[in-house]
């Protein structure tokens, strides 16, 4: 996806590593592990028009990944981008143009819209605002009223204004904290689904920070029920960590003190307390076993794709329609017990 103004434009595609993008722009921003915001307003000269790096991105997945599809939108901002996208699956191409965007939205559904989900829908519903025109034309006082600070936010989407700029990850500020969070396709209550979703965020988190050659000492854990209500809690602890395994643990510590009690809509895990990384070599061999186990997935996840190789526990998480999109994951997830291997590789 990505975000543009004025007579820039913004394209939104999934299906390839970010890197595989950079013949086309180098405003790259990632959005999930197969999907991302490309700002491609410098580059039309280049390849003529919008529609045909549309298309050359298009050849680029089937010819690297096969029988793949990639859905494509391309509009003025990253809002209507991802509108785009979603309006053509499974293989689509859609362009917004400016002289569309009212017409589009006027009886477009509230929920179509990237940011707007089944539960806020349904309290929109509830005052009378079921399309996009409706709630572009709502009164901002009463839904600020109503929603909070979010309100005047849903007015400008529902009007297709997003003036969210695509940051490259190369031009992000020096971290202060790194984080991830999903919201869930259904509310779940089941610990044993909460944790594998923690479990998930950890990794991501963990990957994060090991690129950035940082590590945090406080992990803190968002919760959002069923009902919009936030809980988040942190813990801090001695000795930093950038590995998934350790923030996992302590998010899951601080579940276990939380205890919730109602159904969990969003989960969300960050690591803040930042820490420039220079490792060490550990001492015990069990640490250093870990830390080459550690390094060899990173390698790995980086030249295939993020969880192309995980732990055990994530495994049934592809079981889970709509978590994370394993389309970037042409021959499936390994298994490999890396402990085994390291003992077994002879130095050279």
């Amino acid at each position: 996806m990505s975000k543009v103004s004025g007579d820039e434009w913004g394209l939104e595609a999934n299906g390839l590593q970010p890197t595989s993008y950079s013949r086309y722009t180098p405003a790259i921003e990632v959005y999930s592990v197969d999907e991302v915001f490309l700002d491609i307003a410098g580059s039309i000269p280049l390849f003529n028009s919008i529609e045909h790096i549309a298309k050359k991105i298009k050849q680029d997945i089937h010819k690297h990944l096969g029988r793949l599809t990639c859905s494509i939108g391309i509009a003025p901002n990253k809002l209507l981008a991802k509108l785009g996208s979603d309006m053509k699956k499974p293989d689509g191409l859609f362009i917004i143009e400016e002289k569309d965007i009212r017409s589009l939205l006027e009886n477009l559904p509230v929920q179509e819209l990237w940011g707007i989900g089944p539960k806020l829908a349904k309290h929109l519903a509830a005052i009378g605002i079921t399309t996009c025109g409706e709630l572009g034309r709502a009164q901002v006082t009463q839904l600020k009223h109503t929603f909070g600070i979010i309100g005047e936010r849903l007015v400008l989407i529902a009007q297709g204004i997003d003036d969210s700029p695509v940051i490259p990850s190369e031009k992000e500020s020096d971290a202060k904290s790194v984080g991830h969070s999903m919201t869930l396709e259904k509310d779940i209550l089941d610990k044993e689904t909460i944790e594998r979703m923690i479990l998930q965020l950890s990794e991501m988190v963990g990957r994060r920070m090991r690129k950035g050659g940082y590590s945090g000492r406080t992990v803190t854990l968002t919760i959002r029920y069923s009902d919009f209500s936030t809980l988040t809690k942190s813990k801090t602890i001695g000795t930093p960590i950038n590995d998934g395994l350790n923030i996992y643990l302590v998010a899951c510590d601080i579940l276990n003190a939380t205890r919730p009690c109602h159904p969990i809509r969003l989960l969300g895990v960050c690591l803040s307390n930042l820490h420039k990384d220079y490792t060490q070599i550990p001492l015990f061999p069990a640490e250093r076993t870990k830390q080459k186990v550690v390094r060899v997935m990173d390698e790995i996840n980086n030249r295939y794709g993020e969880f192309s190789i995980t732990s055990g526990t994530l495994m049934n998480r592809y079981h889970h329609k709509g978590v994370i999109s394993p389309a970037w994951r042409p021959k499936g997830i390994k298994c490999i017990n890396f402990a085994n291997q390291v003992r077994k590789k002879k130095p050279s």
